[in-house]
């Protein structure tokens, strides 16, 4: 298994331009490590919403930047898909 994960940091990053995540490494390498000891596969889903730019106070601070407002009917599609891929 080591020598599988010989290049991971170099593998991440190269994927770094595609995605965004808040998933901690540690779990990260855990599901990398699951799928390599039981051949689990991954399937990857792409979505994204559309919505409107404003300019809004952001994260809870007196902060004002631009924004986005999503869709509500794309923000319905993703969480419908959301719940499809977790059943």
């Amino acid at each position: 298994m080591a020598k599988n994960l010989a290049h991971y940091n170099e593998t991440l990053n190269s994927f770094t331009a595609f995605f965004d995540t808040n998933i901690p490494k540690n779990v990260f390498l855990s599901m990398i490590r699951e799928i390599l000891l039981n051949g689990k596969k991954w399937e990857t889903t792409s979505v994204s919403l559309t919505g409107n730019y404003g300019i809004d106070k952001v994260h809870l601070t007196n902060l004002t930047t631009e924004v986005i407002y999503p869709n509500e009917t794309s923000l319905k599609e993703v969480k419908a898909l959301m719940k499809q891929i977790l059943e």
